[in-house]
């Protein structure tokens, strides 16, 4: 669910003038949350197009007022005991998915003025090169030029604004995603630009020498994602399981220490459910974090391998998006009010 600059806007007013948000907080704010982010850049207007990208400041601000209002930001391991706790005090933790290099040249700085700590979940695709990393070739097609053009959709999409190029962007992905533009048309699409993807990815991926970089901090916990980052509820069971089993043993190899937690890629109800979230336990995993909205609640101490997050929402880089997820407004409205602890 996308939630725009007016969505939001109507929403916190609607909360606020009844005192609503005060109500739905007593059930759906729960003790803590789960921050999922996946790129940290220097300057977020590089990347105005791909929302995968956080801006250095916009993080520094998010932690900033989390720390200010006494929410401690801790490790996964810490949020998971905390939960087993009979009053915590509200925390609030940051996982970072794929394996951005940048988790080592930018996050890690931040994170290491306050000496907090922080999650990266890493698939082994991302570090070997192998994966496709198509959506920041469309990325970089939007942004260079004023027209873009794909022979198999017989189509010409505008990109002579900023807005044009959001919604081409946009309409790209999802011709991809709905398969409109197949796999074919996408590599036709690429070459007929110049795009390198194994030059894209050698330039935003961590290789194995900087995996271990990170690791080596005592502030960074390093996750498993898979070893393709393929959609698993799409896969069978066993081909499943062996996806989450072959990249923790590989991530284990390469750092010579445990991961003890999981990170579903793409994470939705489309990608992982009740199966994926016993397979998990299965492979050895302490805990599993998805990507539906919500809140950590003490009843999530029984679903530990299905734990929602909060998104950073970088491409707006408001506040306010932040406050209005952690209030339980959004879970609210996402559940149509029903169970604060929805978790497969």
């Amino acid at each position: 669910m996308r939630v725009s600059p007016a969505m939001l806007e109507y929403a916190l007013a609607a909360t606020q003038f009844t005192g609503a948000g005060r109500l739905i907080g007593r059930r759906y704010r729960g003790v803590g949350s789960i921050f999922i982010g996946h790129s940290v850049v220097l300057d977020r207007r590089d990347y105005l197009l791909d929302e995968l990208r956080t801006g250095a400041r916009y993080l520094e601000e998010i932690i900033d007022r989390l720390l200010a209002e006494g929410t401690d930001i801790v490790s996964l391991d810490e949020a998971i005991g905390r939960l087993h706790m009979t009053r915590p005090r509200p925390f609030a933790c940051f996982t970072f998915d794929d394996g951005y290099r940048d988790n080592l040249t930018v996050a890690l700085q931040i994170f290491q003025r306050q000496r907090l700590p922080f999650t990266v979940f890493v698939t082994t695709a991302m570090i070997d090169r192998t994966i496709h990393h198509w959506w920041s070739g469309i990325a970089e097609i939007v942004k260079a030029h004023d027209l873009v053009e794909a022979d198999e959709t017989a189509a010409r999409y505008p990109c002579a604004t900023f807005a044009d190029k959001v919604s081409t962007y946009r309409e790209l992905k999802r011709a991809v995603e709905t398969s409109a533009l197949s796999p074919a048309g996408l590599a036709a699409l690429f070459r007929s630009y110049g795009i390198s993807l194994p030059e894209i990815i050698d330039r935003d991926a961590l290789s194995e020498a900087e995996l271990r970089k990170l690791a080596a901090s005592p502030l960074v916990e390093i996750g498993a994602h898979t070893t393709t980052h393929p959609h698993l509820r799409r896969l069978a069971a066993a081909d499943a399981l062996r996806e989450m089993q072959d990249n923790k043993a590989w991530l284990e190899s390469l750092l010579q220490r445990p991961v003890r937690h999981f990170a579903y890629p793409f994470g939705g109800p489309q990608s992982c459910g009740a199966r994926e979230a016993a397979l998990a336990r299965r492979a050895g995993f302490s805990s599993a974090v998805t990507t539906r909205l919500g809140n950590i609640l003490p009843a999530h101490r029984e679903h530990l391998t299905a734990l929602p997050r909060l998104r950073l929402f970088s491409e707006y880089e408001d506040l306010r998006l932040i406050d209005f997820q952690r209030s339980g407004v959004l879970s609210a409205l996402l559940t149509r009010f029903g169970s604060p602890a929805v978790t497969v």
